[in-house]
């Protein structure tokens, strides 16, 4: 049944249902709305216990190979 889920919110139709809505929206819509889910969020990592909220603030680091495709990349563009 998960799978089924997953396949179903992973298929470009959903996304396309999802998006739809946003293709004649200006972006000062946009933002408001993106304002609005952060805030909701903010709400719900409130609600959660302070080691948990603490996990979440913390930032998971990059992996060492990534960082040096992003170095070449930044260095390529000089």
């Amino acid at each position: 049944m998960l799978e089924r889920q997953r396949a179903f919110f992973a298929g470009a139709e959903h996304v396309r249902r999802e998006v739809e809505i946003w293709q004649d929206a200006t972006p000062v819509e946009r933002l408001c709305a993106l304002a609005e889910m952060c805030a909701g969020g903010e709400y719900f990592v409130s609600r959660m216990a302070p080691e948990i909220q603490a996990q979440l603030a913390t930032p998971t680091p990059l992996p060492e190979d990534t960082i040096r495709i992003l170095q070449a990349l930044r260095g390529s563009q000089r």
